[in-house]
């Protein structure tokens, strides 16, 4: 028998039927889902590939060995379970096998492997270069290789494979499937534009779990795109990845659907955009699809849409390479800029009663920033606020001072509890100030209060609250202190004017 070649439409039809029948399912299935299936199981374990550590697949005992040659070991019972095993414990596999060991024993001339000595890794070769690929891809195998694949994927020639493969195609080209064309409306928020913007897409459903798809109206700063490409729906997942190509550029983007199991049915689905914009940045982007029906029909729907993605704004880039590592960067400031900020900060503010707040602010050697405070004791709906993750964003601004805002929410919550903005300080100032802005936990209106910090050398102050009373006190036996109090009542002065008393503040 001469040498077996494959093209690769040819062996994804034989491919698929010897998954199949390894996996005992029925059905169809898409080239994506056989792909993922075998990657959970990993590649070398499911073809029985050979360890290149022990030079071995430890997929069946070594046979004996007499002259140089290794006995027949066709009835041998197989030690693991993968593709290798089940192709060669098929009664059609071995009868072959039994014939060649039988043609060998008058000519020993004739090459015939043990099921030990048969490589998984020859089937594997041939899937990972021919699987999904078209008629143009081909790879050769050995006759003996070539015919164990054919017989287990039920075929006694490569002639017989073909001629059923031509069959399955013209079956497939008969079959005239109605058009399930679904078009959709499809809202982001930009940055560059602080708005929503828009684009259509129209998803082809009628070949599912692979769908055609077309995004276009795609408003990428400067350039309105077209993107073409196909999509797999993942039932399991119930979500669809599409895979999109822009006609002119080339350039790429990719959504991920998070549709349910029934996506045709759906009037409205969440999705995530990753693209690469004109300036060569990878941006990601929270998106909302809607049925153009729908979105048409209520103007209202659509004003809620892009209400909510104003205020998620779920849009981010990367930044473009190549990446300093020695002087890493975000928004033009670099990541060192805060280190003098590293440590424990005592926080002074004025509390309703015009007390001060003794509250503390730890920020870690990587920025991860904690509030601590007891101005909640007692109010037991409150007690989530007296430990705050908080956030830091750097402000740079063209006067040539910066900035630092703080943002403060209730460990595990979304929930702002307040925001912080303070002048940084320069290197070896200890005391800083700015506003901090309270949202409202009681009735009225969020208040906006004074606020100084002052760096320690150790954490051990207490959380508390100062009664204006005591404050003199404090200022004249401790000179820090005295400072901080100074810096408060300053800002205070600032934002009320000195003429103020302080129940006015």
């Amino acid at each position: 028998m001469s040498r077996v070649s494959f093209d690769g439409q040819t062996f994804t039809y034989l491919f698929k039927r010897i998954f199949k029948k390894a996996e005992n399912i029925e059905g169809e299935l898409s080239e994506e889902e056989i792909r993922q299936y075998i990657e959970k199981k990993g590649l070398g374990n499911y073809f029985g590939n050979i360890s290149p550590i022990t030079g071995e697949d430890e997929s069946y005992p070594i046979p004996l060995e007499k002259n140089g040659i290794f006995e027949d070991d066709i009835d041998t019972p197989p030690l693991l379970d993968n593709l290798k095993t089940k192709i060669l414990e098929d009664e059609a596999v071995k009868a072959y096998l039994k014939e060649k060991f039988a043609q060998r024993r008058k000519d020993p001339a004739n090459k015939v492997y043990t099921k030990h000595k048969f490589h998984g890794k020859r089937l594997y070769d041939l899937y990972s270069e021919l699987f999904g690929q078209g008629p143009d891809k081909e790879k050769g195998s050995s006759s003996l290789y070539g015919q164990v694949f054919l017989i287990y994927g039920g075929f006694h020639s490569q002639d017989e494979l073909e001629e059923a493969h031509k069959e399955e195609l013209d079956k497939i080209k008969l079959v005239r499937r109605p058009s399930n064309k679904i078009n959709y409306k499809g809202y982001f928020y930009s940055f560059p534009h602080f708005d929503v913007k828009e684009y259509d897409l129209d998803i082809e459903f009628c070949n599912r779990p692979q769908l055609t798809v077309t995004l276009t109206k795609f408003d990428n700063h400067y350039t309105i795109e077209t993107y073409t490409g196909l999509g797999i729906f993942q039932n399991g997942e119930r979500k669809i990845y599409l895979n999109l190509v822009e006609q002119n550029t080339g350039s790429k983007l990719r959504m991920t659907l998070v549709t349910g199991s029934a996506p045709e049915s759906q009037p409205t689905f969440i999705s995530c955009i990753q693209a690469v914009s004109p300036f060569g940045q990878v941006i990601d982007m929270e998106s909302v699809l809607v049925k153009k029906q729908y979105a048409e029909a209520n103007n209202s729907l659509v004003t809620d849409v892009k209400k909510f993605l104003i205020l998620h704004r779920n849009a981010f880039r990367l930044q473009s390479p190549p990446l300093n590592l020695r002087r890493l960067t975000v928004r033009n400031v670099d990541v060192r800029e805060l280190d003098e900020l590293i440590g424990t900060f005592r926080v002074w503010r004025f509390d309703e009663n015009f007390d001060i707040v003794q509250s503390k602010l730890v920020i870690n050697e990587y920025y991860r920033t904690v509030c601590l405070t007891d101005h909640y004791n007692g109010r037991q709906h409150l007690e989530a606020y007296k430990k705050q993750y908080c956030s830091l964003s750097i402000t740079k601004h063209l006067l040539g001072n910066s900035t630092l805002c703080i943002t403060s929410y209730p460990i595990g919550s979304t929930e702002i509890v307040s925001t912080i903005v303070v002048k940084i300080p320069e290197r070896e100032e200890l005391i800083t100030g700015g506003v901090l802005t309270l949202t409202n936990y009681q009735e009225g209106f969020p208040s906006g209060k004074a606020l100084a910090m002052m760096k320690e050398e150790n954490d051990g102050f207490p959380l508390k609250t100062i009664k204006k009373s005591e404050i003199e006190k404090i200022k004249n036996t401790d000179r820090n202190l005295a400072m901080l109090g100074d810096t408060l009542f300053q800002i205070r002065d600032s934002m009320y004017g000195p003429s103020r008393n302080e129940k006015s503040i």
